[in-house]
């Protein structure tokens, strides 16, 4: 089975998305991940020390913000 989780960012224009961790949490077979961006570009600059957001580059489609942890929102 596989698991996933979102992080919701919200941009400081409204526009919001998600990154979407995916992994497979089966016993007994291979293990794997990946990182997708739900409704999100992945153009942004970010150059902070959090991996996640190294890895997916989140950015704004709508403004075309970099978005960082900072942009972090509970749904």
């Amino acid at each position: 089975m596989t698991m996933r989780t979102r992080t919701w960012l919200l941009c400081s224009c409204g526009h919001r998305g998600a990154i979407v961790e995916s992994e497979n949490d089966q016993p007994y077979s291979a293990s794997w991940s990946s990182n997708d961006l739900l409704d999100l570009e992945n153009k942004g600059q970010y150059r902070g020390s959090d991996a996640l957001f190294l890895a997916t580059r989140p950015s704004c489609p709508k403004c075309g913000a970099t978005l960082t942890p900072e942009n972090i929102v509970q749904i």
